[in-house]
């Protein structure tokens, strides 16, 4: 994938976070602090101009109350709970 696509998607996740944010009246100093990252962190996210890990970007979500989807082409959804069981099969997930 071009690295210009990739930046692209970035910006558009951290403006829609942003917006969740105001909707919200959550600030950064407050989201860093829930989600567990420190602000230059967040700002990658939020900025979308630098690269992150997928651990920030799910504290962030998760931190907001918020969960994303994955989709095949065909708009078929990840069946999550069946993810959920192969990966612990003993245990149910906890996200809060």
């Amino acid at each position: 994938m071009k690295p210009e696509i990739l930046t692209e998607a970035r910006i558009q996740v951290g403006k829609y976070i942003a917006e969740i944010m105001k909707q919200r009246q959550i600030n950064k100093v407050d989201l860093s602090e829930k989600a567990g990252i420190n602000r230059q962190q967040l700002d990658f996210v939020l900025n979308g101009n630098r690269e992150y890990t997928i651990d920030t970007f799910l504290k962030v979500i998760t931190a907001l109350d918020c969960y994303f989807f994955l989709a095949d082409k065909e708009g078929q959804h990840l069946n999550f709970e069946h993810m959920q069981k192969k990966a612990n099969p003993d245990k149910s997930m906890n996200f809060d």
